[in-house]
């Protein structure tokens, strides 16, 4: 008996992603873009830079975010705008609902490609994209040695990368992308804007230093991700105070080291880029956050 068209396809597409998966060229590029380097570029030091703080301090002005403290905690107000994205495969889970929540825009992944039309898609929309959140389970630490330089897709290695040379060749074909040349030509045509002052955070484990500086350069957003294990900071209900912190401060984000040899240089990276009055970057500045986020 034939196969419905619906089933054929699923059916061929299914032994192509086999045969890419029991290729020796696939182990190959599984190998070379895994990496024992993890966090290589990360500051050793933690310390916070007044630089990099202006220009947060100057997209809350630009967007009239407002903070306030309360029981020793710092909230926002006005922060709702911006595109946040989700993989598909983690769009239920309530840490990320959470850090997503009251945000203008919120939309699902599944590869590279996609994750590059909901950039366009918002730009077409709004004109340029103020802030950026993307959430994700990153790279299970279990089975890979390191960071793979950028975010996994719904299908594992078909998401978005740093580079080619980051990108295993058999999943292009499955909708990979890279950073320098797909979202570069993306910024570079006009379908994808950032805003002048704009700012971008990665929620998922074991992202490289080397995607954020991609990603802070393409789009001149000041990059914020954690080269080790994401997680909410509060996730204790034991007791009212502890569930209170937890339902409450879901914008606060613990970032610590996986199971690398290196422990300890691992945490929040921010990279700002400087700009001249004509818009132009003209230099970055890096730092090692430590263990704590706390998210717009």
């Amino acid at each position: 008996m034939a196969l419905p068209l619906i089933s054929l396809t699923k059916f061929i597409t299914l032994t192509i992603m086999i045969s890419v998966l029991n290729s020796p060229a696939y182990a190959n590029s599984r190998a070379a873009i895994a990496t024992k380097t993890h966090g290589e570029g990360l500051p050793r030091t933690i310390s916070v830079d007044s630089r990099a703080e202006k220009f947060r301090q100057q997209f809350k002005n630009e967007q009239g975010i407002t903070s306030y403290e309360h029981l020793g905690l710092t909230f926002y107000r006005g922060n709702s705008q911006g595109l946040a994205i989700v993989k598909t495969t983690n769009r239920t889970e309530m840490a990320f609902v959470n850090i997503m929540k009251g945000t203008e825009e919120i939309k699902t992944w599944t590869n590279g490609q996609s994750f590059i039309n909901r950039l366009a898609e918002y730009t077409d929309k709004y004109g340029c994209i103020p802030k950026f959140t993307s959430v994700s389970h990153g790279w299970r630490t279990e089975e890979d040695i390191g960071e793979i330089h950028g975010l996994s897709g719904a299908k594992g290695y078909n998401g978005i990368f740093s580079r080619d040379e980051n990108r295993p060749t058999g999943f292009k074909r499955f909708g990979s992308r890279t950073l320098d040349e797909h979202l570069r030509e993306a910024v570079e045509d006009g379908s994808v804007k950032f805003c002048d002052t704009c700012l971008a955070q990665f929620y998922a484990c074991n992202v490289s230093v080397e995607f954020a500086d991609y990603f802070a350069e393409i789009s001149g957003c000041q990059t914020v991700l954690t080269t080790g294990q994401a997680s909410p900071y509060f996730q204790d209900m034991d007791t009212p105070e502890n569930r209170r912190l937890t339902l409450s401060a879901f914008h606060y984000w613990l970032g610590t080291p996986a199971i690398w040899a290196e422990r300890g240089k691992s945490g929040w990276y921010r990279v700002t880029p400087l700009k001249d009055h004509r818009g132009d970057i003209t230099k970055f500045v890096r730092e090692n956050l430590g263990p704590l986020y706390i998210a717009l």
